[in-house]
């Protein structure tokens, strides 16, 4: 399914530039898919409590499977923007819901699943980004599209025959003897910092994702612009993802980062060196190694955003779908500023409007983490929530 998203993602971008996309209007896709992916995503929850999960997931993947072919029709960039919304609608209502197949009562269990799910859609978006520009130039818009589509058809069919199967076959619940509960350590945190931590990880998590949202939009075009061709294009947006599969790899290896403010300031430091890279960058090699730094950023927001979420009470829905929503404003957000800031100033000043609010999100971060509840632990390291 992530193969899938990143793939079209960068053949929308490049089929918008041949159809003579301006800026603006290639922020105005990423506007468009992101404002109904945001709302169904906040609802997402609520709909799960009144309809079979099996259901959902499957009319969602069967509808963007039909978006995905119509996309080879369009003649127009304003096609394109039209029908992307029809994309946010159908993954707003899959997402959510898919990742609620992650919670375990077991905090460990939850732990490893979060683990293995990061890595799965990590390698999905590397290899969709990675193989994109190489699709668009073999087998062109209409080939592209078409074949993407009958991909996720076939996911589709293989996702609904599996749920009906059991979801208890997709490890729901399989509160196993080697599953872990919190350490000593965690169960000192009071509920209302642990509260507070995940406020900290989707603060970090909304700016990451607009700075990732705002490479995705007009790196694209920059790249052309220096000379890359779109198969290069494609290689250096992957390096986002290797790196954020190697974060995962990690972050999947040790639960030491739980309720910790230094990962996540760590974190947002290396993305805002990787986007002064972007900024200046002219050769493959400083576009790459800045990538690289805000995957690994995103990788450690995004986990501990989502790591949070289900490690509630309200984890069966209602968090994940906030968890999406919030990935989804910055998604639509950021496309929209980007294509504005690149109309009035240039293609790189998205990216000096990215750094900006990181820097920006991370002095607010240490006024929230200075708020949190007190741990009622004696070691000061474990108080200290560092």
């Amino acid at each position: 399914m992530d193969t899938a998203v990143a793939a079209v993602t960068l053949l929308l971008n490049f089929r918008a530039q041949d159809l003579g996309a301006t800026p603006l209007q290639l922020g105005l896709l990423g506007f468009a898919w992101g404002v109904p992916f945001t709302a169904c995503s906040v609802f997402t929850g609520r709909l799960l409590a009144r309809f079979p999960r099996r259901a959902l997931l499957t009319v969602a993947a069967l509808l963007n499977a039909a978006v995905v072919l119509a996309y080879a029709g369009a003649t127009q960039p304003i096609h394109l923007i039209a029908m992307v919304t029809l994309s946010g609608v159908a993954n707003g209502l899959f997402w959510p819901g898919f990742e609620t197949l992650l919670h375990s009562s077991l905090p460990g269990e939850t732990h490893r699943r979060l683990g293995s799910f990061n890595l799965g859609w990590t390698l999905g978006l590397m290899s969709g980004n990675a193989g994109a520009g190489f699709l668009y130039k073999a087998a062109g818009p209409v080939g592209g599209f078409t074949a993407i589509a009958g991909f996720l058809l076939i996911v589709g069919i293989l996702l609904s025959r599996a749920l009906h199967e059991g979801e208890r076959s997709l490890a729901l619940d399989v509160a196993s003897e080697d599953g872990f509960a919190h350490t000593p350590a965690e169960d000192r945190i009071p509920q209302a910092r642990r509260a507070g931590y995940l406020q900290l990880a989707w603060t970090g998590n909304f700016f990451l994702f607009f700075a990732s949202s705002v490479g995705g939009t007009l790196f694209p075009k920059l790249g052309r612009t220096l000379g890359f061709g779109d198969g290069v294009i494609g290689l250096i947006l992957a390096v986002v993802v290797a790196a954020q599969a190697l974060c995962f790899f990690w972050m999947l290896a040790t639960h030491r980062w739980h309720y910790r403010a230094a990962p996540l300031a760590w974190a947002q430091a290396l993305s805002l060196i990787g986007l002064i890279l972007i900024v200046l960058g002219q050769s493959i090699g400083m576009f790459a190694l800045g990538f690289a730094l805000l995957g690994f950023g995103r990788g450690v927001t995004y986990t501990s955003g989502l790591y949070y979420s289900l490690d509630s009470d309200a984890a069966e829905g209602h968090n994940t779908g906030l968890h999406e929503a919030i990935i989804g404003s910055s998604m639509f957000l950021a496309p929209l500023m980007a294509g504005i800031s690149a109309t009035v100033g240039s293609l790189r000043a998205p990216f000096i409007l990215s750094a900006a609010l990181v820097t920006l999100a991370m002095g607010a971060q240490v006024l929230q983490w200075r708020r949190l509840p007190a741990i009622t632990a004696s070691n000061p390291t474990e108080a200290s929530g560092v």
